[in-house]
């Protein structure tokens, strides 16, 4: 008899520990499918009662700092999509990885266009400025030096503007060089 009760009680303390063990499985599960207003319930003071508070803490952290890099990520995008400017982000070869919406407005070219067609900027570059222009860039890759030109560039329905082009200097990410720049109209000066 003791021996069943025993068996019984171990069974049910199993069961018990199995149960919130998988609440705290399913509750994880939640969180990575970006549910973090997921909360366990805190209510005993052994070992998995303080897992389920940690957990509980952790989530509205996750929570919190999602909220915060959300709001980051709209103050940039305002911040970009509202300065007159164009701002870039360009590999070595002249390659445009990033091309904020204003390059419709200062250059006639949607960004997209400039991404997807890398020859536009070195091809709309006036002929008697691309080689200093190009040097000058290649100079900002091979040595880290400053890239600030100004420069005549084309736009789509062929108006000749002047630019002033910018960038401070390269990074590496993923084995590859990178810049990031502002593009300014300065034909009005």
């Amino acid at each position: 008899v003791a021996a069943g009760l025993i068996c019984a009680l171990l069974a049910l303390f199993y069961r018990s520990i199995v149960a919130r063990l998988r609440l705290i499985s399913s509750a994880s599960s939640a969180i990575a499918r970006g549910d973090c207003d997921i909360s366990l319930p805190e209510r005993s003071g052994d070992e998995i009662g303080l897992l389920s508070r940690s957990f509980n803490s952790m989530a509205r952290d996750i929570k919190d700092r999602a909220r915060l890099l959300g709001e980051s990520e709209e103050k940039y995008r305002s911040l970009v999509s509202n300065i007159p400017d164009v701002i870039w982000t360009a590999g070595a070869e002249g390659n445009k990885l990033f091309v904020s919406p204003n390059a419709t407005q200062v250059l006639g070219y949607p960004a997209d266009e400039i991404m997807s067609t890398p020859e536009i900027w070195k091809e709309s570059i006036h002929t008697d400025d691309v080689g200093r222009v190009l040097g000058a860039y290649g100079a900002l890759f091979s040595e880290n030096r400053s890239f600030a030109e100004e420069y005549r560039v084309r736009k789509k329905g062929g108006q000749w503007i002047w630019v002033f082009d910018r960038a401070a200097g390269v990074y590496e990410k993923d084995g590859a060089l990178y810049a990031d720049g502002v593009l300014s109209d300065i034909t009005g000066r």
